[in-house]
């Protein structure tokens, strides 16, 4: 089988993302198929090596395209580039990872009646704001309508942009060309585009069964979504030494976060609900964020630490390197308060014997059983998480009997496998 693999994030790039481009990649060619990936990188070229083909687009953003719905916009340049690459590949199936600004390889190979695979990392292929949080802050329902989907994003423009949409709009309905404000900052042209594109994917991968349910809600038939939960690299499911002192009179109960540090990640409610969080024992809490720099989360947690409440930021860190320090922890807090389509950091706690905390709506929060290896919490609900905190950290030999019932994590080759099985059967549907 010939495969185009399609990925802004690829090459070395750390993201899960370009970790999952990489891991397929390896897969497919170990099992004997055909393989040319795609990504952005800082100069658009084509390099042929032994064991397959990586092609390289710089993306370039100029003029009206410069706007925050740039990424659901066509981009000539980049047809350009499908048209030639599809053509001369002639694949038999194209799979699309993190699609942002590449949405034309997979309108061109749709166009030449080739099947196209979507994994779904966020929801992007939805939502205009790419997370399901609408421009209020509130965890959105899904995109039922256009009309909701306009309301949400013009929300957000400023005073100097709702003025420009308004005399555009009165250019554009006295010169006969409708009075849509939203084709005036491409919002409405953004969302046409994306509905073209949900039409060109013959099937959407999901994490989580959860995403399912919000692909569904969003009208994506049932007969187009397949369930493929994540796997994470070896470096990483590695059992790392664990501490030798328990948790709690010898030693402080120990909560790491991991991620990106921001709003719709839940980091504010983990700041709230560990301040408010009354503990007999000491605790700390150690945040894991590679791109976070230092000085911002300083300015975030001013004022927590107490003589009973110490924070750690840890910088920097990735793969084996973060999950061996990860392991000196004793629970995991996984709070957003977006929905997440899963959460690598529930699986890279879980590999090192840590249970979690997770809010319900991190997708795959169904391997965490609420009370038998870690807790269920309302997502944005400080009271609720900072009661989760108070009950683990007063009774730290519980986390002990959590861990013992953390589930095996997925494997490489299971993962591998059923993922070669839906492609195979996206080429063949008969076989479905």
């Amino acid at each position: 089988m010939r495969l185009l693999i399609v990925s802004y994030y690829g090459g070395d790039h750390y993201s899960s993302t370009a970790q999952n481009t990489r891991l397929l990649t390896e897969s497919l060619i170990t099992r004997g198929h055909e393989v040319h990936v795609v990504c952005a990188g800082p100069r658009t070229e084509t390099v042929t090596g032994n064991q397959y083909t990586l092609s390289q687009i710089a993306i370039v953003e100029a003029g009206s395209r410069a706007h925050r719905f740039s990424p659901w916009q066509p981009n000539q340049a980049v047809r350009s580039v499908a048209n030639r690459i599809i053509a001369s590949w002639q694949p038999d199936v194209i799979y699309m990872g993190a699609w942002k600004h590449l949405m034309d390889f997979a309108l061109a190979g749709c166009e030449q009646g080739i099947p196209v695979v979507q994994m779904v990392h966020d929801y992007s292929v939805l939502c205009l704001r790419s997370w399901l949080v609408d421009s209020w802050g509130n965890i959105c329902s899904g995109p039922t309508t256009d009309h909701k989907c306009l309301k949400c994003v013009s929300h957000i423009w400023t005073w100097k942009g709702k003025l420009k949409n308004l005399l555009l709009t009165c250019f554009r309905f006295i010169s006969g060309q409708g009075g849509k404000p939203s084709a005036t900052l491409n919002a409405n042209d953004a969302l046409s585009y994306l509905h073209r594109y949900q039409s060109a994917i013959s099937v959407f991968i999901a994490q989580s069964p959860s995403v399912t349910d919000v692909l569904q809600q969003a009208g994506i038939q049932l007969d187009r979504c397949r369930f493929l939960p994540q796997y994470i690299g070896e470096a990483k499911l590695w059992h790392y030494a664990r501490p030798l002192e328990s948790p709690g009179e010898n030693r402080p109960v120990r909560y790491a976060y991991v991620g990106r540090w921001s709003k719709e990640k839940g980091v504010d409610v983990l700041i709230e609900a560990f301040s408010q969080a009354e503990t007999t024992n000491r605790v700390e809490l150690w945040i894991f964020s590679k791109e976070a720099s230092r000085s911002a989360i300083e300015a975030s947690i001013v004022g927590l630490n107490t003589p009973y409440k110490t924070v750690k930021i840890i910088c920097g860190l990735e793969g084996g390197e973060m999950s061996s320090q990860l392991a000196q922890c004793d629970v995991c807090v996984v709070p957003s308060s977006c929905i997440e389509t899963a959460s690598r950091a529930v699986l890279e706690a879980n590999a090192q014997n840590l249970p979690v905390i997770v809010s319900n709506t991190v997708g795959n929060r169904y391997v965490v059983q609420h009370g038998v290896n870690g807790l269920v919490f309302p997502s944005k609900d400080v009271s609720e998480l900072a009661r989760a905190i108070s009950y683990t950290a007063n009774n730290p030999d519980m986390l002990a009997e959590w861990s013992a019932h953390i589930p095996a994590p997925f494997t490489r080759d299971k993962w591998a496998n059923t993922l070669g099985a839906i492609l195979t059967d996206v080429v063949n549907p008969d076989n479905y």
